[in-house]
């Protein structure tokens, strides 16, 4: 008799530890069912961020591109002022050596003048 009376209480026992884990895979399955919930919440925050993100990047390429033309003209501004300065330098630079053609001729004189002064003065002539 003992026999069949310890089958029953392993028969007992094994109920027991059936219906635990039907209890815990319930419990499982409402965790399931909340993360998912957050999953899908969690969803429409990252497409709501991801398209704030795509007109943040729009927006920044607008205003390189806005600068681009703006260094563009400048660039562009910038090279004829220096070819204007260009020019105006190589006109300053001719007129420098017209002077300094009229400078030497000046100095000659001046020389030959003081020269002739000492020989006067020396009595060379």
């Amino acid at each position: 008799m003992a026999l069949p009376a310890t089958r029953f209480d392993a028969e007992m026992f094994m109920e027991e530890r059936v219906g635990r884990l039907e209890e815990r895979v319930e419990r499982l399955q409402i965790d399931v069912t909340d993360i998912k919930a957050d999953v899908r919440r969690m969803d429409g925050k990252i497409d709501a961020l991801h398209l704030e993100m795509k007109d943040g990047f729009a927006a920044a390429d607008r205003r390189i591109a806005e600068l681009d033309t703006k260094v563009t003209a400048s660039a562009g501004n910038t090279a004829t002022a220096l070819a204007s300065l260009e020019a105006r330098l190589q006109a300053s630079i001719a007129a420098l050596d017209k002077a300094r053609i009229a400078d030497r001729v000046w100095w000659l004189l001046i020389a030959g003048g003081i020269l002739g002064v000492m020989a006067r003065g020396f009595q060379w002539l």
